[in-house]
C-alpha cells in the first residue's frame, strides 16, 4: 500500500508517535514509489512516464480542472457533514497534531509531503495506474467511482466520504484533460488550502491528503 502524505507512518503506535524522521521517510517513501512505477513500466511494458500519462498539459488544461475543482467544493462540503452525521468525530491525525505543534523546518517538510511528493505519487497510483485499468474493462463513470472508493478507503485514518469525493473529482479531471499534470495540480491545491486551514485555524479539521 502506498504510503500517504498525511497517512499513519509506520504502522501502530499511538497518538504522538508521529514527527520528522516519519515525514522525512514519506518523502523518500513517495520518491522511490514513483521511479518504482516508471522503471517497472518501461521493463515490463515499454511504457515512458507519457504513455502513464505526464503528459505536458495543454493550454487551458490546469485552471480547467482548479475551476472544477472549485465547483466541486460544496460536494467536498455536503460530504464531510454527511462523514460528521454518520461517523461522529473524526480523531485528529497524528501527522496533523504533529503539524499544530511543530516547527517551521518540520512544518516546512511536511508541506512538501502533502503539495509536491504525495500529489504526484497518489496521482500516479490512483489516476495514472488504477483509473486507467478500470476504465479499460468498465467504462468512465464506473472505474471513475471505483477508484475513488479505493482512494477514501486507503487514507483509512482521515474522513472517508468527502475523500472518495475527491477522488471522484481527480478522476474526472484526468478524463477531461488526459495529462496528470491536471490531477496533480489540483491535489497540490487542495491540500495547500488545507494546510493553510491548519495554519490560519490551528484547531480545525484540516485534513491534507
Amino acid at each position: 500500500m502506498l504510503v500517504t502524505a498525511f497517512g499513519a507512518a509506520g504502522g501502530g503506535g499511538g497518538e504522538g508517535e508521529f514527527g520528522s524522521r516519519h515525514a522525512a521517510a514519506i518523502v523518500v517513501a513517495h520518491v522511490l514509489f514513483t521511479a518504482i512505477v516508471f522503471a517497472y513500466a518501461r521493463a515490463r511494458h515499454g511504457a515512458s512516464p507519457r504513455d502513464l500519462g505526464m503528459r505536458p498539459p495543454r493550454g487551458g488544461d490546469v485552471l480547467f480542472a482548479l475551476a472544477l475543482y472549485a465547483a466541486s467544493i460544496p460536494g467536498w462540503v455536503a460530504a464531510s457533514m454527511l462523514a460528521a452525521a454518520l461517523e461522529g468525530e473524526t480523531p485528529v491525525q497524528r501527522s496533523v497534531a504533529f503539524f499544530r505543534e511543530a516547527g517551521v523546518l518540520d512544518r516546512l517538510l511536511l508541506a512538501t509531503t502533502a503539495v509536491v511528493t504525495a500529489p504526484v505519487a497518489e496521482e500516479l497510483l490512483f489516476r495514472g495506474v488504477l483509473f486507467t485499468v478500470l476504465r479499460s474493462s468498465l467504462g468512465v463513470w464506473p472505474a471513475a467511482i471505483l477508484s475513488a472508493l479505493i482512494f477514501g478507503a486507503l487514507h483509512a485514518d482521515a474522513a472517508w466520504l468527502p475523500l472518495v469525493w475527491l477522488g471522484f473529482v481527480l478522476a474526472l479531471v484526468h478524463q477531461k484533460t488526459g495529462t496528470l499534470f491536471a490531477p496533480i495540480a489540483v491535489h497540490a491545491a487542495h491540500n495547500a488550502a488545507m494546510l493553510g486551514v491548519l495554519v490560519l485555524a490551528p484547531e480545525s479539521g484540516g485534513r491534507p491528503v
